[in-house]
C-alpha cells in the first residue's frame, strides 16, 4: 500500500502486507504472510487474522489493532511494540514478542483468549495488561526455547483503580540474568533453576495478589514464592506468607497483597530449608 486503502468489507491477502501509506481497517483482514506497517494503520473496530505459518508483526511503525486473531501455525513474531485495544486471541500458537511488548489495552479480564497458545518474550520484552477491576487477570506466558513450557501468571489488584502490569517468563535458570539461585536467605533451601518470571507494575499503586502456576510433576514440588531484592543485600528472599496448593490443571504458588515495582521484579518458586526440632533442653 503506497496510497490509501479503505477496507469496508473482508479482505484475504495470501502474501505480505506492506503499508507505506494509509490503511483504514474497518472490517476483516485475513493475512497469510507478514505484516509490515511503515505508516498509518487505523483499526476502528476491525479484526486482523494472522492465518499463515511463522508470521511477523513488523514494520517501522507500531500497529494498534482492535481485534488481533493469531491462528494458523508456527510462531507469530514481533519486531516492534504492538497494541491490541479489544481482544487478543492466541488460539493455539506462540506469540513471540522477543525484546518488544504486546500491550493489551482493554481492561476486561477476558481481553486475552486462548486454546493452547501462549506469549513468550526475551530480555526487554513482555506482555502488558491494563486492569480496571478487582479480579484475576491471566498472563499466559510460556516458551518454546529449550523445554517447551506454558507457565502462566495471574495478577489480581485489590481495587477497580486503573493499573498496568507487565509479565515476562524466562525459561532458564535465574542465574543466567544475574539472579544467582545459590544466593539466598537461610530460610530458602532451593530456588527453582528451571524458569522464573519478571513482574512490572508500570502504572497504578494497588496491592496485588500474585499467582504463579506450575506443573508439580514436571517442575517438582515447591513450598513458596521467592523474589530477588537488592536490599538489605542482593539475594533471593522468600515472600512472607506465600504458599503453594494443588489446583487443576496446574499447582499454584500464591503471594497476597504484594507491592510490585515499576522495574522488573524477579519471582521464582522456592523450597523451605529443613529445620530439625530437637525438643526441650533436659538437664
Amino acid at each position: 500500500v503506497v496510497d490509501e486503502l479503505a477496507l469496508t468489507s473482508s479482505a484475504v491477502v495470501s502474501d505480505d502486507i506492506t503499508n507505506n501509506g494509509i490503511i483504514d481497517g474497518r472490517s476483516s483482514i485475513t493475512l497469510n504472510g507478514d505484516w509490515y506497517n511503515n505508516n498509518i494503520f487505523t483499526c476502528h473496530t476491525g479484526i486482523v487474522n494472522f492465518s499463515g505459518v511463522d508470521q511477523s508483526l513488523s514494520g517501522s511503525v507500531s500497529s494498534t489493532f482492535y481485534d488481533l486473531n493469531l491462528d494458523g501455525s508456527g510462531i507469530k513474531t514481533q519486531t516492534i511494540d504492538q497494541t491490541t485495544t479489544n481482544i487478543l486471541d492466541l488460539n493455539s500458537v506462540e506469540l513471540a514478542t522477543t525484546s518488544y511488548t504486546m500491550y493489551v489495552a482493554n481492561g476486561n479480564t477476558a481481553a486475552i483468549t486462548r486454546v493452547n497458545g501462549f506469549v513468550s518474550s526475551t530480555v526487554g520484552g513482555a506482555l502488558s495488561r491494563v486492569t480496571n477491576s478487582a479480579a484475576s487477570y491471566l498472563f499466559p506466558t510460556g516458551s518454546s526455547t529449550g523445554t517447551v513450557r506454558y507457565r502462566p501468571v495471574a495478577l489480581t489488584p485489590v481495587s477497580t483503580a486503573a493499573n498496568i502490569y507487565e509479565v515476562r517468563m524466562a525459561n532458564y535458570t535465574p542465574t543466567t540474568e544475574g539472579f544467582n539461585v545459590g544466593t539466598k536467605e537461610a530460610i530458602i533451601c532451593e530456588v527453582n533453576p528451571q524458569f522464573f518470571h519478571l513482574l512490572n507494575h508500570t502504572a497504578g499503586t494497588d496491592l496485588t495478589t500474585v499467582m504463579v502456576y506450575y506443573d508439580n510433576v514436571a517442575d517438582g514440588s515447591w513450598d513458596a514464592l521467592g523474589n530477588w531484592l537488592a536490599t538489605p543485600s542482593a539475594q533471593w528472599y522468600e515472600i512472607a506468607g506465600s504458599s503453594t496448593s494443588a489446583a487443576a490443571p496446574f499447582y499454584v504458588a500464591t503471594a497476597t497483597d504484594q507491592t510490585l515495582p515499576a522495574a522488573e521484579r524477579p519471582v521464582a518458586l522456592t523450597k523451605h530449608a529443613l529445620t530439625v526440632d530437637l525438643g526441650s533442653d533436659v538437664t
